[in-house]
């Protein structure tokens, strides 16, 4: 406080310093990994911004673990901000390690992470670690990948929770060179994997992207032998989001830092793969290894889409954040107008960076918000309510959203069709 008294009549200068914008980022996850089971867990998820932040943050994570080598798969390929989200591993032998050990944790965890707003993708590579135990025993794998899709499910869950994130799962890896049995069972995970969502809530599918085959890094923690690639993944959505943004696919672009893949898949291969919702990452000779593929789980024309979906998401995020203060607001025409106002004004952003199709902002989206979809007794039941059309790059015809605002804050769902 100044020595100024304004009792005294006058005119007073004062300078006013202005709270920096908290920055609006895409492309940041979370990898959930395991360390040891003696380390000490971070007071809230710590940020990395450089993979030897790794070590330097995050107490002792799991020898044999994928932790550190997704991390640094993340920052090789574009990746500028990430989260981790420690898990204390029940025991250091991999051979003795179930999933089923690690439900009740991950699920601390992810109730941790639902208030770091910053993220919106999701991978936990360490839950195929029973799986690198080894063992060919059938029924013995079979339990595992049970225990796995159950895990991954609850990481889907929580991003359809939040309405704002993508998981980025993995299929289970294959022996290299078996391709044909590979294959089989990558689509066989998929159906699987795709059933337990569905069960669940068939709206879960559209927030989940499953990638396959395993990769191996160049160099660094990893590289003497194959990996998750969901590290390495992220890191491609991170730097398509930095280059273009969120309605870009993150697809048809190289993966850096991977020598190899655990099997090569042609054009003949992909089809079915693709189909079953499985997006493969390809060695090109002379071209390097690209991912090819950016689908869903969801195998509806409206939901199969990597990049439609995180466009839905974004703008959920992107108005929760602008219009954070109008829970307080009357619930009127003045309010609606300016609902109508920001949505139009950041829809019309997207259109100009080529986020929506059409040959002119009219034709790329619509906002409706008035007393049509406010009458009186959405109103009494505390409810504000907007209808949103857009109209994404991806071949479909507009998707139309519904944001609404309660006294517990705003949310953006698809409305159902027809």
């Amino acid at each position: 406080m100044s020595g100024v008294d304004y009792n005294v009549p006058g005119i007073y200068r004062e300078l006013v310093r202005e709270s920096p914008e908290v920055e609006f980022r895409t492309g940041t996850p979370a990898f959930l990994g395991l360390v040891h089971p003696g380390a000490v867990l971070p007071d809230e998820p710590p940020v990395l911004l450089r993979p030897d932040h790794l070590r330097e943050r995050v107490d002792r994570p799991l020898d044999g673990g994928y932790l550190e080598a997704a991390v640094r798969g993340f920052f090789d390929n574009g990746g500028q901000r990430c989260r981790v989200l420690p898990i204390r591993a029940p025991t250091e032998s991999l051979v003795e390690l179930t999933n089923d050990d690690l439900h009740g944790p991950m699920v601390e965890a992810l109730r941790e992470l639902e208030n770091v707003e910053e993220v919106d993708l999701l991978a936990f590579p360490d839950l195929m670690l029973p799986l690198k135990a080894g063992g060919s025993d059938a029924a013995a794998r079979e339990a595992k990948w049970a225990e796995i899709i159950d895990a991954q499910a609850e990481l889907v869950r929580h991003c359809h929770k939040t309405h704002h994130r993508m998981a980025i799962l993995d299929a289970p890896p294959v022996m290299p060179g078996t391709l044909a049995a590979g294959l089989a069972e990558a689509q066989e995970y998929a159906a699987e994997l795709r059933e337990a969502l569905r069960v669940r809530d068939p709206a879960m599918l559209h927030d989940a992207a499953l990638y396959f085959p395993w990769l191996r890094p160049e160099r660094g923690p990893g590289s003497g032998g194959f990996m998750p690639p969901s590290g390495h993944v992220a890191g491609v959505y991170a730097r398509m989001d930095a280059m273009t943004g969120v309605h870009r696919a993150p697809a048809g672009v190289d993966v850096v830092g991977v020598c190899d893949l655990s099997v090569d898949v042609g054009d003949a291969e992909q089809g079915p793969l693709l189909e079953a919702g499985v997006n493969c990452l390809r060695a090109f000779r002379g071209r390097g290894i690209k991912i090819w593929g950016a689908r869903t789980l969801d195998p509806s024309r409206d939901g199969r889409f990597v990049s439609v979906r995180r466009l839905i998401q974004t703008i959920g995020r992107w108005l929760e954040y602008r219009l954070v203060d109008v829970t307080m607001e009357p619930n009127d025409q003045l309010l609606w107008n300016r609902v109508a106002r920001t949505v139009s004004g950041y829809l019309d952003e997207l259109y100009a960076a080529g986020a929506l199709r059409g040959r002119i902002a009219a034709d790329a989206y619509y906002i409706k918000c008035d007393s049509e979809t406010n009458p009186p007794e959405v109103r009494d039941a505390g409810m504000m309510v907007a209808e949103i059309g857009i109209a994404p790059l991806a071949p479909q015809e507009f998707i139309t959203v519904r944001l609404v605002q309660r006294s517990e804050g705003l949310s953006l769902t698809e409305a159902a069709p027809g």
